[in-house]
């Protein structure tokens, strides 16, 4: 019931009306979905394999990915000061892939996924900081109802593994 109502609240920040899912939309949800299938992976990989390899792999192949998408779609040449924002982005990206599977490396998801909400405080900031974006209402509570499902699903993940341990008869 709580992965419902969470995605009640994506549907409170994507706002949709009849015929409005618009490929924004229709991304952030497929983005969704890989980036579950990614954590998946991320989890399993991380036990056996090297952090820096798991990021080098998932960063080149996305880099394959999206030149081919933009080989597609039509090339323009970036100027000099996109290059430097690219390169700067580029390392962010790096950065986080490995911090990522690092913490994949030393904690479950389901200990994990409370911090993906932070995700949104960020996205909010910076978009207020750099485009002077102001969420609306529905976002804000959207959001709160995806915060408030994900972290029951932890806390009841949390009592479930406390339930499971055995107990210290003396």
């Amino acid at each position: 019931m709580a992965v419902f109502t969470g995605f009640f609240g994506v549907l409170l920040i994507a706002r949709p009306q009849a015929g409005s899912w618009d490929i924004g939309v229709l991304a952030a949800a497929a983005s969704a979905f890989t980036g579950a299938l990614v954590v998946i992976w991320l989890r399993k990989l991380s036990s056996s394999e090297n952090p820096v390899a798991i990021g080098s792999f998932y960063n080149n192949l996305g880099s394959v990915v999206c030149l081919v998408w933009v080989l597609m779609t039509g090339w323009l040449t970036p100027r000099g000061d996109d290059l430097l924002l690219f390169l700067g982005f580029g390392l962010g990206c790096g950065l986080q892939q490995w911090l990522l599977t690092v913490s994949f490396r030393y904690a479950e998801a389901s200990l994990l996924a409370p911090f993906e909400y932070l995700a949104m405080v960020f996205a909010a900031i910076v978009g207020y900081v750099f485009w002077q974006e102001v969420p609306v209402l529905t976002t804000w509570v959207g959001a709160a109802v995806i915060a408030a499902s994900g972290l029951f699903i932890f806390r009841r993940r949390q009592k479930s593994l406390q339930g499971d341990k055995p107990v210290d008869i003396e």
